[in-house]
């Protein structure tokens, strides 16, 4: 340990894995704990975050007295339910995958039906409950109460900021629900609140980063250019890219963000677009064979089987799989590779609707090992996508954060931030890989497949 040295504490979360990492001013990771969850709530992730931030500080040979600040991004489709009496959580829930489809009253409608849910599985009031992200939960229970914050990517603010409301009333009073339920947005990092000191040993450390885990994905790639884009193949999948303007319109496909960077763009927007359908399919068949076999590592080791089709459908907006071809000999690791073929084809429709609609070609997709991806998967999305995949150290949701923790700090702008970060990143580049043409024809058929199967 330096003690001349600053060092930042990020908090993370995304769909079952929560994890908290160390940095020091220079943009080493020097200490990094997590763990995973089956079925996570939101008292057991908070007292997980408690335990993991005493276990990251341990590892890191820091106290909290040697934190300069803490950050922290959580999912921007998960809201949670809480009473603001007593503290007690009612649960959580998930937007659905075409959220941003959904006019402001749908919006409005399907959260106040699902908080009414988890209201009444409790036993409780609607009268006293408090709505936010999972960042909103922990930063509201780790500074007792006294900040109630959310970040202005988040699906829970795409309502208030829709459009498509045709009165200059606020969604709050069309849904006939008191305005205290929906916490304040955060815009730009910096003092957003302290963490009690009962928490961190007697410290009293300021928390100055609140984002989602796309904004913090773009900027731990370090591709907050245009020109890039960002590919989560976990179990919430997305494809992010920054893009300079909100544009006069947007596919139905597409959800648009504000993400105001800090101290460096004065007014920036993300385009998001979600896929899950494949990682449904691949969450669920582990529950069967928590093993998979083997996907070959090679460019063409997705092409094996390609008989076997996985395929989205919708149920109320929310995307299930199909799966098409399979037979009584068709074996696990089959269907394993045609899931992840899928999320391949997912992830490049998602990018051409973003270059079609705002008319931006990509020359570099960025990704990292975690959730289902595999080697393979990366050189098969070059190969369909005919553009260069860098698979990058992960994990660049913990070091987005931590860039716009120092931030929010003021102990470094984000360009600034970006370049030190980045010399601690090892890269690999997947390049189109023999054999692409024979993938794009698979991919249309996947289209055809999918289509023909929309009709039935």
């Amino acid at each position: 340990m330096d003690a001349s040295m600053n060092y930042v504490l990020t908090i993370t979360q995304q769909a079952k894995e929560l994890g908290v990492s160390v940095f020091d001013e220079g943009g080493r990771l020097v200490s990094y704990v997590s763990r995973e969850f089956d079925e996570p709530h939101p008292d057991e992730l908070l007292s997980a975050v408690i335990t993991l931030i005493d276990g990251a500080l341990r590892h890191a040979g820091i106290t909290s007295d040697d934190l300069t600040a803490i950050g922290m991004a959580a999912s921007c489709f998960t809201i949670v339910g809480w009473d603001g009496i007593s503290g007690q959580p009612l649960g959580s829930f998930q937007t659905p995958t075409l959220w941003s489809s959904f006019s402001a009253e749908q919006k409005a409608t399907y959260v106040i039906e699902e908080v009414k849910r988890l209201a009444s599985s409790m036993d409780m009031s609607l009268v006293n409950v408090r709505l936010g992200g999972l960042h909103t939960w922990f930063l509201w229970n780790l500074s007792q109460g006294r900040s109630y914050k959310i970040d202005d990517a988040h699906d829970l603010m795409a309502i208030d900021s829709d459009d498509d409301m045709e009165t200059e009333m606020s969604w709050h009073s069309l849904c006939g629900l008191s305005s205290t339920m929906f916490p304040t947005s955060v815009a730009e990092p910096g003092e957003l609140a302290h963490v009690s000191s009962v928490y961190l040993n007697g410290s009293r450390t300021i928390i100055s980063a609140l984002t989602s885990i796309p904004v913090a994905g773009l900027i731990g790639s370090g591709i907050t250019a245009s020109g890039k884009a960002f590919i989560n193949y976990g179990q919430d999948g997305f494809v992010v890219m920054r893009i300079p303007q909100k544009p006069l319109s947007v596919h139905s496909e597409l959800s648009i963000r504000k993400a105001r960077l800090g101290m460096f763009y004065e007014d920036e927007w993300i385009a998001l677009a979600r896929f899950s359908f494949a990682q449904t399919l691949l969450v669920w068949m582990k529950t069967i064979q928590p093993t998979f076999a083997e996907v070959a590592q090679t460019p063409l080791g997705l092409m094996s089987d390609p008989s076997i089709i996985v395929t989205p459908f919708l149920d109320h907006g929310v995307e299930k799989a199909a799966i098409i071809g399979i037979d009584a000999d068709t074996s696990f690791n089959a269907i394993h590779t045609a899931a992840l073929r899928s999320m391949a084809y997912a992830a490049s429709e998602a990018l051409e609707t973003m270059q079609h609609n705002f008319t931006k070609s990509l020359d570099m997709l960025c990704v990292e090992r975690s959730g289902f991806a595999v080697p393979a998967l990366f050189w098969f999305q070059a190969g369909i996508s005919t553009t260069v995949v860098v698979e990058r150290e992960r994990d660049a949701y913990a070091r987005g954060t931590a860039i716009l923790t120092g931030i929010g700090a003021k102990l470094w702008t984000l360009s600034q931030g970006i370049k030190r970060f980045e010399e601690h990143v090892t890269s690999h580049r997947y390049d189109s890989p023999e054999g692409g043409s024979r993938m794009k024809l698979q991919r249309k058929r996947w289209q055809k497949t999918y289509l023909d199967f929309l009709h039935l």
